[in-house]
């Protein structure tokens, strides 16, 4: 198994639910400080990001989640990585 942690932003945060290159273009990249961590979980060792996405944005959420489906802006922290929910896809970034 393998630890993975969910950031989500603030919905009054400008950033949220914007795709990487808009907040890059616009300057409002949000800093970890500006993340809300939302759940620590662990997931077997061959699942993937887009796992993830599945179970948090139209899956079954475990118990004790207490973030909104999993959206652009959002983060997840694994295997040492943030990656961020882009429009398509993942990015890693420096958080």
């Amino acid at each position: 198994m393998k630890t993975y942690t969910i950031y989500q932003l603030p919905t009054e945060n400008e950033a949220t639910f914007m795709g990487l290159d808009f907040v890059e273009r616009n300057n409002i990249m949000p800093t970890k400080a500006d993340y809300k961590k939302v759940y620590t979980g662990e997931i077997e060792n061959d699942a993937d990001l887009d796992k993830i996405y599945m179970i948090f944005n139209t899956g079954r959420r475990p118990e004790g989640y207490k973030g909104r489906s999993l959206s652009i802006s959002d983060v997840v922290e694994m295997d040492g990585k943030f990656n961020y929910c882009d429009d398509f896809g993942w990015e890693e970034i420096t958080l």
